[in-house]
């Protein structure tokens, strides 16, 4: 009778712990993210090692050697993407993120005098 319950409460956490594996990737599935690249306004240069935050998640992401970054796993709809470098003036833009896709963005920094 003991080994009967035990094999229930087994079926039960594994069928429970399935659905919920399967929830936690649907809600993935329908967020979306921001990709592209930070380049010096003035020389079209790709600058590498430079933050991007979204400042409503406080996600970042670093530009690599191409200046190319991938910020992932946004909600869908309006995000402020911020940069902040060394010699380079502020940078804000609002970009839209829509469910199953990646919004393009080039962030072109000028300069600071």
């Amino acid at each position: 009778m003991l080994s009967k319950k035990i094999l229930i409460a087994s079926l039960f956490l594994m069928v429970t712990g399935l659905i919920g594996i399967q929830a936690q990737a649907q809600a993935q599935d329908t967020q979306g993210g921001v990709t592209g690249e930070v380049v010096d306004a003035s020389t079209g240069e790709a600058l590498s090692d430079i933050e991007i935050s979204v400042e409503e998640s406080g996600e970042t992401a670093t530009t690599d050697s191409d200046g190319r970054f991938t910020i992932e796993n946004l909600e869908p709809g309006m995000h402020t993407l911020n940069v902040e470098a060394d010699g380079y003036e502020r940078w804000s833009q609002t970009v839209e993120v829509q469910q199953d896709g990646d919004a393009e963005v080039e962030i072109r920094l000028q300069p600071s005098m």
